[in-house]
């Protein structure tokens, strides 16, 4: 399975370190745990095997190059813990580093076994039994080189866009480079996360990277890049960019046969896209068939039920990672189709987390565009404490 590789740079932009993030059952293989953070290291024949250590292995250690250029490495290790999100990452060797040019392309192969687990170099072509090399523009072959996480709702005011821009904040806070598009011509991302003066119909945002932004029919947004290749990326927080969409998609052609394209130009510069979805029929199921996992939020009434109950059905529950009530009023209604909902879910991976409350303390914060993750109001703990649920869940399914 493909694997993606964190890097971090100093402050003159030399590569600081490359790592990977393990999973539970990663940790769980090689034997870690807090106070035993040992591992092996083996790199031989171009691939990096990595086994527990235990107290009683003798291990020969090596270190051998050919005209500066790593061949071979045996080495005794220490995984870094995050105390914090109770998590291992495994940092890897300079040498392999350069071997498998990471600073280009953030990917790995990753084989698991009982005692071990093996990376070796992605390929970026692959062949298929008939010896026909794959589309590399496909939605099959996208969904393994940069994963698409979108926000879709079956009908609007359910907090779509605040949930898009909660995920991809958080997301680029956690250190991923995340792109966000919308199929929404409104662009309510820009309001949710940027400022903007406004002077009768005209409204000019601030950027992140301190630019002045105005959109008209001259900007270069998500059709112009469908269509060009190139376009405009609006900065709106660190390690976050955004694409607008200058006017409704339904129709486009371009979109439909580019938009794997536009995946395939921007993948090596992002870890994830983040897309806030409108339920447009034929637009929903182009951004669904790119998708890895769904974040749906909902309202607890009838046809929302319906609606959700009708995705699961079509997509299967594996597609998607969390269903969220919003604007949560706590009605006896409400409460009767989430315990409903509850039911449903309960033998399903699909995560259900409490409810997330009408709270003025989000409009406020929508008010001042801002992210959940930029307040320190009490009110906010408990949404907080949901939305970091939502993003550990995605970031296991999708980003480790």
């Amino acid at each position: 399975m493909k694997k993606n590789v964190v890097l971090s740079y100093k402050k003159d932009g030399r590569l600081n370190f490359a790592s990977i993030t393990l999973t539970n059952d990663h940790a769980e293989i090689l034997k870690l745990s807090p106070d035993n953070r040992d591992i092996v290291l083996e790199y031989i024949d171009d691939v990096l095997t990595v086994h527990p250590y235990l107290n009683d292995s003798k291990i020969l250690e090596e270190n051998s190059k050919l005209k500066g250029k790593l061949i071979k490495l045996i080495s005794i290790v220490k995984a870094n813990y995050d105390k914090s999100r109770n998590s291992f990452k495994l940092y890897i060797p300079s040498g392999v580093v350069k071997n498998w040019e990471l600073e280009n392309n953030k990917i790995v192969d990753m084989t698991v076994s009982e005692d071990k687990i093996i990376f070796k170099q992605f390929k970026q072509e692959e062949v298929m039994g008939n010896e026909e090399i794959i589309n590399i523009y496909s939605p099959e072959y996208i969904r393994t080189a940069l994963p698409v996480i979108t926000v879709k709702v079956e009908k609007g005011g359910v907090g779509k866009t605040f949930f898009a821009c909660s995920i991809a904040t958080g997301l680029a806070s956690a250190g991923f480079k995340v792109l966000m598009l919308t199929t929404d011509p409104q662009n309510n991302v820009l309001d949710m996360l940027l400022q903007a003066d406004e002077e009768e119909d005209l409204k000019t945002y601030d950027t992140y990277d301190d630019k002045k932004l105005i959109l008209n029919s001259r900007t270069k947004g998500l059709k112009y890049w469908l269509k060009n290749e190139t376009g405009l990326i609006v900065n709106l927080r660190e390690n976050l960019d955004f694409i607008p969409l200058e006017s409704s998609l339904d129709g486009n052609k371009k979109f439909e046969e580019n938009i794997g394209k536009l995946f395939y130009k921007l993948k090596d510069n992002y870890d994830c896209v983040v897309i806030d979805s409108v339920p447009t029929k034929k637009v929903d199921q182009i951004v669904l068939n790119y998708t890895n996992r769904l974040v749906i939020p909902c309202s607890g009434d009838k046809f929302t039920i319906q609606g959700v109950t009708r995705v699961i059905r079509e997509l299967g529950s594996d597609k998607v990672s969390s269903i969220v009530f919003n604007k949560y009023l706590d009605s006896v209604v409400e409460r009767a189709y989430y315990e409903k909902m509850a039911e449903e879910l309960k033998d399903s991976t699909i995560y259900l987390p409490k409810p997330v409350k009408e709270l003025t303390a989000i409009k406020q914060l929508v008010h001042k565009s801002k992210s959940i993750w930029e307040s320190e109001d009490k009110r906010l703990v408990e949404v907080q404490e949901t939305m970091q649920n939502i993003l550990k869940k995605l970031i296991a399914e999708c980003l480790i």
